[in-house]
């Protein structure tokens, strides 16, 4: 058994076809994991929704806290795109995907007790409420 000489195709662009398929695959992986993680990004930004009627907080300033919460993150919006069209735009998406998951604090706080709804608590609950609306910005 002679075994023949691999020959290696080039394409219109002048890569191999090995080439060209490893290009796919990266390709493939990368819009999987931009899927995965804005999945990730919609499923957490509907905790506080249930969070606030379950903690038993003060509606009003629930509100608050979301409306003032939401409007910075969209005023920051522009620069955080701009940070990203600069050469950043993986980290960011880790580091915004690290940021949204803060939301799971948002249990613990509850448990703990009278401080959820002291000044002190709702400080803490925006505090993780920003970054985790930054990470989703």
């Amino acid at each position: 058994m002679t075994q023949e000489p691999t020959t290696l195709a080039l394409d219109a662009t002048g890569t191999t076809d090995s080439a060209a398929r490893s290009a796919m695959t990266t390709s493939v992986k990368a819009y999987v994991c931009l899927a995965v993680a804005h999945a990730m990004v919609d499923c957490f930004s509907t905790t506080w929704a249930m969070f606030k009627t379950l903690a038993g907080l003060d509606l009003a300033r629930a509100g608050l806290l979301a409306s003032i919460g939401f409007f910075i993150a969209s005023l920051l919006q522009p620069v955080i795109g701009a940070v990203a069209d600069h050469g950043h735009r993986r980290r960011l998406v880790l580091l915004g995907c690290c940021f949204v998951s803060l939301n799971a604090l948002l249990g613990p706080l509850s448990m703990t007790g009278d401080f959820i709804h002291s000044p002190a608590g709702y400080a803490a609950m925006f505090g993780v409420l920003m970054l985790s609306w930054l990470g989703g910005a």
